[in-house]
């Protein structure tokens, strides 16, 4: 069962929430600045790019250091799977959602169900 954190809109029913996963993030690890983009964190995704473009630069001026460029990436892109997450959840709050609570599930919708279901009967 994963744990996802309940995000809802100022004056929004529950059925509005926003779900963001507990945890690292697999496919922030993978598709970086995609995944930032998608999910409207736009100066992340440029971030990103900017920095692979200056790692490239680095890289070209000094051939022999390939490989430590390469774990710095690679430790990077773990780092931002790690954290992707919680600055969701930050990009949300700055929009003005509010978090609600914790809610289990084996995946988002089922997690979503439950949570409309326990603010039906006010729990939440």
């Amino acid at each position: 069962m994963r744990l996802y954190t309940v995000h809802v809109p100022p004056r929004g029913a529950a059925a509005d929430a926003v779900l963001v996963k507990e945890g690292f993030c697999w496919p922030a690890l993978f598709f970086g600045p995609f995944w930032a983009a998608w999910r409207g964190m736009w100066a992340w995704a440029a971030g990103w790019i900017a920095v692979v473009a200056c790692l490239g630069l680095v890289e070209a001026a000094w051939p022999g250091g390939a490989d430590v460029l390469g774990v710095i990436e690679l430790a990077g892109m773990a780092l931002f799977a790690a954290e992707a997450n919680e600055l969701r959840r930050r990009r949300l709050a700055r929009l003005g959602l509010r978090e609600a609570g914790v809610v289990g599930g084996p995946d988002p919708d089922t997690a979503a169900r439950r949570f409309i279901d326990l603010a039906a009967i006010g729990a939440h």
